[in-house]
């Protein structure tokens, strides 16, 4: 009888006194339908492409942060490049995503100026691409990307950012 409370008490005074070391992932807001989680979504994501996974990599700071390097091929929200830098979580207790280098995926990003850029975690839509046809039904074909739509010439930062200020001030000087 002794034994069993000393057992009972140890075991209630681990649960009361320990460390609160684990951090399990807890996906809010997420009991609509399929097709409304997939409307909602696709509009609160900064970015939403396709692609196949080059790389992935922990960051230094912070060390449970991945860096996960995507070679696009189809873009439905964000900016038309070829390759687009996610962060996620650490999958170990965590709400991070599991990439898997040499795989294809459908990812929905948000900005999370905190993290450096664009993050993505198992609580949006991303997954898959041949598990994604619900989504694409939803979200359409998207845009091809390759390497005329997204040269040199043709992106907004490059002709806003660079070109257009200096060739504008050239001009400017030269006709004074």
């Amino acid at each position: 009888m002794i034994i069993r409370f000393k057992l009972w008490a140890l075991g209630i005074a681990t649960l009361v006194l320990a460390p609160n070391v684990a951090h399990a992932c807890e996906c809010v807001g997420r009991r609509e339908s399929r097709e409304v989680t997939i409307a909602r979504e696709f509009k609160l994501a900064d970015a939403v492409f396709a692609g196949r996974v080059v790389r992935v990599g922990p960051r230094l700071e912070p060390e449970w942060q991945h860096a996960v390097v995507f070679r696009v091929d189809r873009v439905w929200k964000g900016d038309s490049v070829t390759t687009h830098t996610i962060y996620t979580a650490d999958v170990r207790g965590t709400c991070g995503f599991d990439f898997i280098p040499g795989q294809h995926y459908l990812v929905f990003a948000e900005n999370v100026p905190v993290w450096g850029g664009l993050a993505t975690s198992i609580c949006m839509l991303t997954t898959a691409t041949k598990k994604a046809g619900d989504i694409l039904a939803v979200i359409g074909d998207g845009t091809p990307v390759d390497a005329v739509t997204t040269a040199w010439w043709r992106r907004r930062d490059f002709l806003l950012g660079g070109a257009l200020p200096v060739f504008g001030g050239a001009l400017a000087v030269a006709t004074n």
